[in-house]
């Protein structure tokens, strides 16, 4: 729910002279301060409008009335006042989004405006538009006139003044519309939403999501899921959906995390309760997976040497130079994992362990980082620091650099996933079989937390709790992402051949960084030395940490 961040610090004792408080009057006042205090909370209410447009003429969508139904229940389940529109003309979709602003201006100062939309969407000049049914559009300039520009959706949110407007536009699939015109082009352009206000996608901004082969798109049924799920902020149910979607369509389709949602203060729940799988450390159950014992341990290589720069600093392992084919080496790997090429490597050190919270807090005591990332309810100390971007991440190896005299940095993509092959040619640093008793990953299907074996961590688990790899490094496979210096290719073509990072050169998206190495919710294929994965430099999630490099 939404409440008051402000909390009640009793005034300073005072005995003495006229102002002294009886203290019976102190507790009345008290009484009457937490029940101010907690008048957001309880006056709170639910309002919502979601629209299911499917039978288009040009290009009808089987599964936009359905998912519109499910999210229509699941918003019921949250405690939402749900108005439900589907196959919605333009006039009918005008009409009820005018009658939703409305509702949250009635619904008094501590409303929550959620607006979800299924179905064809366009955007022509950076400008995003949702289709209704039985529109006839026919050139850029029908836009206007014909379908309903989603600015103007905020805008009637907006005006109530309420403090949350949540918009989620399933409306990113493959518009085969005609539309002539050089601007009007697939997927929807991102949007700035106000102060207040939080506008998330089905899909990344220019691209397309899909309607899905079962009853409801992989959007909309991984969005119910997690709304439904108590504990989670909108946050946490966005981060989850986006995983999930991942998983299932193979990166086929990456939702967009909204960037307001780090500045959403203060927390908002669909579902508020304690976190079905959010303990710090959970009872060892019975495997679920293979019952083949596990692989050998790795013998560490007789060259591993350590230094620690100061006390506070992380441990650094000392990796030799050679050279390593990089990429996919089995016949499972995706496209973006190709072509194999051969790469030379410098030595080097590198991160014995993901950096910590209790590594990262040195910091931020010192001035150094400047945000307090939180650790999900999971503990800090030698936990992985997580809830860092990438940004966040670069401004410690900043701080660490000028503490130290030290070239710290983060490290090349490369770099990464020679030091987690360690040598070897396998998926995993010990073997072809995914094992609990080496990592900490999830379920076979994404994306949710395992406990199993020696895995007995549903969530991240303390550095250092698996056994390290040859090298001497600790949680290459799973634990959390770890962000890299290369900024994302769709594949390797073109690639540097000298373990450097990859920047702009070639097409990259230095919007988005590379995350390697998998995380504790996410299945055993994501683990892969080979596998790679994207997020946005300036987002922050549950799942994502960072290891550093530094060089001689």
């Amino acid at each position: 729910m939404i409440s008051s961040a402000r909390q009640l610090s009793p005034p300073q004792q005072n005995n003495a002279g006229p102002y002294a408080m009886n203290h019976k009057l102190f507790a009345v006042l008290l009484l009457l301060a937490v029940l101010f205090e907690s008048t957001p909370a309880s006056a709170e209410t639910r309002i919502a409008l979601v629209i299911g447009n499917g039978r288009y003429a040009a290009a009808p969508l089987t599964n936009p009335v359905n998912d519109a139904a499910l999210i229509r229940d699941t918003l019921k389940g949250a405690g939402f006042t749900v108005r439900h529109v589907e196959n919605a003309d333009r006039g009918a979709m005008v009409r009820s989004i005018q009658a939703l602003g409305r509702d949250l201006a009635s619904g008094g100062r501590y409303s929550v405006g959620l607006f979800y939309f299924s179905g064809h969407g366009v955007q022509s000049d950076g400008r995003n538009y949702l289709l209704p049914i039985g529109g006839q559009i026919d050139t850029e300039a029908d836009l206007l006139p014909e379908a309903v520009d989603a600015d103007w959706v905020l805008k009637q949110m907006e005006q109530a003044g309420n403090p949350l407007n949540i918009v989620i536009l399933d409306a990113c699939r493959n518009n085969t519309l005609a539309v002539a015109s050089k601007s009007a082009t697939k997927g929807l352009a991102r949007m700035v939403a106000p102060v207040g206000s939080v506008v998330a996608f089905a899909t990344d901004s220019g691209t397309v999501a899909y309607d899905g082969k079962g009853r409801n798109s992989p959007y909309a049924a991984a969005l119910a899921k997690f709304m439904a799920e108590p504990g989670l902020e909108l946050k946490a149910v966005l981060d989850q959906v986006a995983l999930r979607v991942y998983g299932e369509t193979r990166d086929q389709t990456v939702p967009q995390i909204p960037v307001q949602l780090y500045k959403l203060t203060p927390p908002f729940y669909f579902r508020p309760g304690t976190p079905v799988q959010t303990a710090g450390l959970n009872p060892v159950v019975p495997p679920v997976t293979s019952s083949l014992p596990p692989p050998p341990t790795p013998a560490p290589a007789p060259f591993v040497s350590h230094t620690k720069d100061c006390e506070d600093c992380p441990e650094m392992v000392r990796i030799p130079g050679g050279a390593f084919r990089m990429g996919d080496l089995s016949v499972i790997g995706w496209d973006r994992e190709k072509p194999v090429h051969e790469v030379p490597i410098r030595a080097f050190w590198a991160g014995k362990y993901e950096v910590t919270f209790a590594e990262w807090d040195a910091c931020e005591a010192a001035g150094g980082c400047k945000t307090r990332p939180s650790d999900s309810g999971w503990g800090r100390g030698n936990r992985p620091v997580i809830n860092v971007s990438w940004d966040d991440a670069k401004a410690y190896v900043q701080w660490l650099s000028g503490m130290t005299g030290k070239a710290y940095r983060l490290l090349t993509e490369a770099e990464w996933e020679y030091v987690a092959r360690a040598g070897t040619s396998t998926e995993y640093s010990w073997g072809n079989t995914a094992s609990h008793e080496y990592a900490n990953y999830g379920n076979d299907k994404c994306c949710e937390g395992l406990a199993t074996g020696r895995d007995q961590w549903v969530n991240t688990s303390p550095v250092g709790s698996f056994p390290a790899n040859a090298w001497g490094l600790h949680d290459v496979h799973g634990n959390v992402w770890e962000w890299t210096e290369d900024c994302w290719h769709d594949s390797y073509r073109g690639a540097p051949t000298d373990g450097s990072a990859w920047t702009e050169a070639g097409g990259g998206n230095c919007a988005r960084r590379v995350l390697r190495g998998g995380s504790w919710n996410n299945s055993p294929d994501l683990q892969r030395a080979a596998f790679r994965f994207r997020s946005s430099a300036s987002g922050a999630s549950n799942y994502q940490g960072f290891r550093l490099a530094r060089t001689d």
